[in-house]
């Protein structure tokens, strides 16, 4: 990504002519015209090396995948100028696979369709606004104490020793207890064991939750307000290592169903009239996000032959499809892993944006009203480097996370001397980096709700960065569990700390200097991180007094 020249769209031979849209989008103005002599064609083809997985899948969400070193790197790039064209599928079907990692075999969908079709939103919907909660600080009323003095004693005063794991003692009865009134069982989940939880999100606008369960292969759960849950995956068969991604509305959901053919479909969900809609197929989807307004999606497509369970390739590229009428536009080729901003105003992909052999992350900049759209549609963000450090268990880590406010973005971007080094770069909605840590982490990163502190783990360590000074803080914590949590304006972690030698849920400040166990009144167990949604509710797995059986619990 070096800011040279790309070449124009390819339209050769295999290339299917993509239909006009019902109106045009500000992506149009992304693609490049080329001029075709009447005597002489030029055909360039580009020969890239596919990056893919070299990582063993984690049994969840709270099993943090084996970080790379990282170490100083380059500083941040100068703005790109120059926009490409994706490759066609047909073009790009016999590109090189490098250190696939092995298939891992997961059932066929019976019914998924191969081919995009149109979503049952009526033709006339207007795009969507969201109407959103009030942010509720949920946890703000816990009182704290200081980190080091909650820390579990050991040899040395910031890290713990003897953790405990077993978050299952025998307690009587497997099936998980009915609850009270401020703690409800999600019965319709039954018991589930913490290795089966693999993800759970709520939705924008607290209504719903959505988790995703590994039970004789995956499965994809809606979880209403009131505690009632229904599995809508029945016809498909989710892909674990794939996210299931919230439209910004809160009304549709996204997720990947592998089908007959071995190939990734994008299903879109839609909570409004309940249907499921398969709305792209390619051999890999590597990444993707609803267009705010709900009215489109993003995704990244790898085209290839491979049979490798998860796939990067230097012929990924960046479409949009229109989820009203069903056609198909490229955004942008050579990248992927779409995020776009809270408001429209940009989309952050990830890959090789200007073909020179370095990965990092781009951001491609709303374009209205000007010319030559190819000379300033996109700039580079922060650093660039060959890499091949893509892992099953966190495929998703690439993706951009935007700040509540809109006015920020962070991503795991390439960093450090190595090709499997990561750094943690912040940027304004410009893509001028203001912040950056070379500390590695398997997961995406998480906002505060106030939107001033981005959190992440590394290994033993949580990292906080606030963006007003760019400054970085760092907290050692032995037994640190899964990812960074966030509820309100506080982080939420599973470890060892606080006078036990039990793995627990805690509560830590922004700030890094203080923390708190989140007990339970009674003699409920702590099985599960707390997952907090804007209003306030709480999803928890728990052990009910009484019970040894697992389950999930909605804490109102």
């Amino acid at each position: 990504m070096s800011g040279e020249g790309g070449e124009g769209p390819g339209d050769g031979a295999g290339t299917a002519p993509v239909a006009p849209r019902s109106e045009t989008r500000w992506w149009s103005a992304l693609r490049r015209p080329v001029a075709w002599g009447s005597a002489i064609g030029v055909l360039v083809l580009v020969v890239g090396v596919s990056l893919t997985a070299g990582a063993l899948m984690s049994d969840g969400d709270d099993d943090a995948a084996p970080a790379a070193s990282a170490t100083a790197s380059a500083t941040a790039s100068s703005a790109a100028e120059t926009t490409t064209a994706p490759i066609s599928a047909a073009d790009a079907s016999d590109a090189p696979v490098e250190d696939a990692v092995p298939e891992v075999t997961v059932s066929a969908s019976p019914s998924a369709s191969a081919a995009p079709s149109p979503s049952a939103t009526p033709e006339s919907d207007p795009a969507r606004t969201l109407d959103a909660p009030e942010q509720v600080d949920v946890f703000a009323d816990v009182e704290l104490s200081s980190l080091a003095k909650c820390t579990y004693p050991s040899t040395d005063d910031d890290t713990l020793a003897d953790i405990n794991f077993n978050v299952s003692a025998d307690r009587g009865d497997s099936t998980p207890g009915e609850g009270t009134d401020e703690i409800s069982w999600v019965s319709d989940l039954k018991k589930v064991k913490p290795s089966e939880l693999d993800s759970l999100e709520w939705a924008p606008d607290g209504q719903h939750a959505v988790a995703m369960l590994q039970r004789n292969g995956a499965q994809v759960w809606l979880i209403d307000a009131d505690g009632s849950a229904t599995n809508i995956s029945k016809d498909y068969s989710p892909e674990t290592l794939s996210p299931v991604r919230w439209s910004h509305e809160g009304d549709q959901l996204a997720y990947v169903s592998k089908n007959d053919d071995g190939d990734h479909d994008l299903v879109v969900y839609d909570l409004r009239d309940g249907s499921s809609t398969v709305v792209a197929t390619a051999n890999r989807i590597n990444g993707y996000d609803f267009e705010p307004g709900g009215l489109a999606i993003a995704y990244g497509g790898t085209f290839t032959s491979s049979r490798y369970r998860m796939v990067w390739s230097y012929y990924t590229n960046v479409y949009l499809v229109d989820l009203v009428d069903g056609t198909e536009e490229s955004v942008l080729s050579h990248v992927g892993f779409p995020s776009f901003a809270p408001d429209g105003s940009g989309l952050v992909v990830f890959g090789d944006a200007d073909r020179d052999g370095l990965q990092g992350a781009t951001l491609i900049k709303r374009a209205s009203g000007y010319e030559g759209a190819y000379t300033a549609g996109w700039v580079n963000v922060g650093p660039e480097a060959e890499y091949s450090g893509f892992l099953l268990s966190a495929w998703d880590r690439h993706t951009a996370v935007w700040s509540p406010d809109g006015d920020h973005f962070a991503i795991v971007t390439v960093g450090g001397d190595h090709r499997n080094d990561t750094a943690v770069v912040i940027a304004d909605a410009s893509g001028t980096v203001i912040a950056r840590s070379d500390a590695d982490t398997t997961r995406r990163p998480v906002w505060t709700a106030d939107s001033t502190t981005l959190g992440f783990g590394s290994g033993s360590s949580v990292y906080a960065i606030a963006v007003e000074s760019g400054d970085a803080s760092k907290v050692r914590i032995d037994g640190l569990s899964g990812s960074v949590k966030v509820a309100g304006n506080r982080f939420i972690v599973r470890a060892a700390a606080c006078d036990t030698t039990d793995v627990q849920s805690l509560v830590v400040s922004k700030d890094l200097t203080a923390a708190a166990p989140l007990s339970l009144d009674g003699d409920w167990f702590d099985a599960g991180v707390p997952y907090a949604s804007p209003d306030g509710k709480i999803l928890r797995l728990l052990i009910a007094p009484g019970s040894s059986g697992t389950g999930l619990y909605l804490m109102q």
